[in-house]
């Protein structure tokens, strides 16, 4: 992808989140945070290592998480049952809600309704999988979210 479709993923996204009336703020360029409820939502515009450009939606719900492997099931079971975000759990013991769209063929009405959605859902969400999985929501870690 060219450093054109890139610039225009970036402007189309900061365009989109704009009208979510000063609900964003931008960290740089291509980069925003949010706070809902108790949970911190974040929206990446990236360029892949093969040059396509993604737009990656994802809210923390649980920092320092011990799951066992009935949590693990849980959210495996999750993931076919939330409309349009997935959970996962990185190397750093942090899960997260997300949702990945492809910048190049980005339809501004599609990722509002995808934020909207990872943000539900992680503000409805982290407390029960914080509880299960001996984690900490974001508001938990970050006191000054309150």
């Amino acid at each position: 992808m060219s450093d054109e479709v890139l610039r225009q993923v970036k402007w189309l996204v900061d365009q989109a989140l704009d009208e979510f009336g000063g609900f964003f703020k931008k960290i740089d360029s291509g980069r925003y945070r949010a706070v809902q409820g108790s949970a911190e939502v974040f929206v990446a515009v990236e360029r892949e290592q093969d040059g396509e450009v993604l737009v990656r939606i994802h809210a923390p719900v649980a920092y320092h998480a011990a799951p066992d492997q009935l949590d693990l099931a849980f959210l495996l079971q999750a993931n076919g049952t939330l409309p349009v975000a997935t959970f996962a759990l990185d190397e750093a013991r942090t899960i997260t809600v997300g949702q990945t769209l492809y910048g190049e063929h980005l339809h501004p009405e599609h990722l509002r309704k995808a934020v909207r959605a990872v943000a539900l859902a992680a503000n409805c969400l982290d407390e029960l999988i914080a509880e299960r999985t001996a984690g900490k929501r974001s508001i938990e870690v970050k006191p000054w979210l309150r």
